[in-house]
C-alpha cells in the first residue's frame, strides 16, 4: 500500500543509516582514563563493577515510593560501595551525610538519623525493620543506653501508644 511505502522511505531516511550504530567520536583522553591510572586490569574491573552499582542502587531508590527501611539498607549499601570506589582509586575520601543524602534526595540530617539505627540493640532494630518505629523515633532511641533502649522495646511489644513511647522517652532522657 501507499502508506507502507511511505512509512518505509521514511525508515530508510531516519533509521536504517544507523543501523549499525550512532557515529559518535570518543575521547582517549577521558577523565576516567586519568582517574584510573595506576589501577591494575582487576581493579579497573572491581571498579567498573563499584560503579555500575551504585548507579543501580541509586536510581532504583529515588525511583520507587518511600519506604524506610530499603532506603536504610541503600543508604548502607551507597556507603560501603562509594567507600570501595574510593579506596580503589587511592584518595583517601569517605562520602559525607550530605553526599550521600544528594545522592538519595534526602537531607543529611535524615542521613544522620538513618545512620543512628545502628546503634539501637538488635530487638529495637529488628521493630523499626518491621515498620514498629519510625526513623526518627529509632534515631531518637538510639541515644539511649541499652537498658533504657529495653524499656522502649518492652513498651513496644506490648502496643504501647506512641504518646506512651514518647511519654517514656522523654522521662528517660530527662533521666540521663
Amino acid at each position: 500500500s501507499n502508506q507502507d511505502s511511505e512509512e518505509y522511505q521514511r525508515y530508510l531516511y531516519h533509521a536504517k543509516p544507523f543501523e549499525k550504530g550512532y557515529p559518535c567520536k570518543v575521547s582517549t583522553g577521558s577523565s576516567r582514563m586519568h582517574i584510573s591510572d595506576g589501577l591494575d586490569e582487576a581493579e579497573l574491573k572491581e571498579l567498573d563493577d563499584v560503579e555500575s552499582k551504585l548507579r543501580v542502587r541509586i536510581s532504583n531508590e529515588i525511583g520507587r515510593e518511600h519506604d524506610p527501611v530499603r532506603t536504610k539498607q541503600a543508604l548502607d549499601d551507597i556507603i560501603m560501595l562509594e567507600n570501595r570506589r574510593n579506596e580503589l582509586l587511592g584518595n583517601g575520601k569517605t562520602i559525607t551525610n550530605k553526599e550521600v543524602g544528594s545522592k538519595l534526595k534526602i537531607s543529611d540530617r535524615m542521613v544522620q538519623k538513618y545512620k543512628a539505627l545502628d546503634r539501637l540493640i538488635p530487638e529495637l532494630r529488628e521493630a523499626f525493620d518491621k515498620g514498629g518505629i519510625s526513623v526518627t523515633d529509632g534515631a531518637n532511641y538510639a541515644n539511649l543506653n541499652e537498658e533504657e533502649q529495653r524499656q522502649i522495646l518492652s513498651l513496644v511489644n506490648t502496643g504501647g501508644a506512641k504518646e506512651e513511647l514518647a511519654a517514656l522517652y522523654d522521662k528517660l532522657k530527662k533521666l540521663q
